[in-house]
């Protein structure tokens, strides 16, 4: 194997550990939440296809209404209903 695919290999793995990651985060302090609306900040998708979004240093695992590709760290609109998560910017 080429140093460069090894180094490529190396990357996405890093990639992907941090996602799922961020999901564990995400998932242990989504219940922190009251309802209401927050502004929050985009941190890219988890690996199930869910927004991931960082509040007060927070990353919590959102359902995605945009419709458009934002780049990471970008001020979105965080929705807090009495059982779910909703980012849309």
């Amino acid at each position: 194997m080429a140093s460069s695919d090894l180094a490529q290999d190396l990357r996405e793995s890093a990639i992907r550990r941090r996602a799922i990651v961020l999901e564990e985060i995400a998932e242990k302090e989504s219940s922190k939440l009251k309802p209401g609306q927050y502004a929050a900040y985009w941190q890219g998708y988890a690996n199930n296809g869910d927004g991931l979004v960082m509040y007060n240093g927070t990353v919590y695992q959102t359902i995605v209404y945009g419709t458009s590709s934002i780049p990471r760290g970008t001020q979105v609109n965080l929705t807090v209903t009495s059982n779910k998560l909703f980012s849309n910017w």
